[in-house]
């Protein structure tokens, strides 16, 4: 009978693709609603109340699953416009060991894939504002203009923010 026949290998395949598509997306949206709310929440409240980058990161995790919550569904929808087949199959075989590792790996693999595609708007998010902030910073302490910190120029920067060093202090530092 069909019922004890092994699931083809075309059909699990079909199935670890049909599991691996919606995680895709999912994993996509995820992770850069995460990078891109994360970056926004670094630059404004962060910077305000002088949060970590991690902690903005997490605030960004916390938007992202918050739009996961309102569009889950959506991505599956989307594949199943696609009108995959669907292996024909008895219900021992869709309750086989092999049918639940397929659509598990493909799930697995999906959302691996998903969520490294998700990590594109690392390469449009700019770092220049970290940089110009060290830059303004390095600037205001090298008073000499010398291109390095002497310990008399670190001295007095840690002397305007009410940090008192001794010279040999300010010697190891440098």
């Amino acid at each position: 009978s069909s019922a004890s026949l092994p699931v083809p290998l075309s059909a699990l395949v079909i199935i670890a693709i049909e599991a691996a598509l919606p995680f895709v997306g999912f994993g996509f949206l995820d992770n850069a609603v995460m990078l891109i709310a994360g970056d926004a929440i670094d630059h404004t409240l962060g910077a305000a109340l002088h949060l970590s980058v991690m902690a903005s990161a997490a605030m960004g995790n916390v938007v992202s699953g918050m739009l996961g919550m309102q569009v889950h569904g959506a991505v599956e929808k989307l594949v199943q416009k696609l009108n995959l087949p669907v292996p024909i199959l008895s219900d021992q075989q869709r309750s086989s060991q092999r049918v639940f590792m397929a659509g598990h790996i493909g799930g697995t693999v999906g959302i691996a894939i998903g969520l490294t595609l998700g990590m594109l708007p690392l390469l449009f998010i700019s770092n220049d504002d970290d940089d110009k902030a060290i830059e303004h910073a390095f600037t205001s302490i090298d008073t000499s203009k010398d291109g390095l910190i002497s310990a008399a120029e670190l001295r007095e920067a840690l002397g305007r923010v009410g940090i008192t060093i001794d010279v040999s202090q300010a010697q190891a530092l440098v």
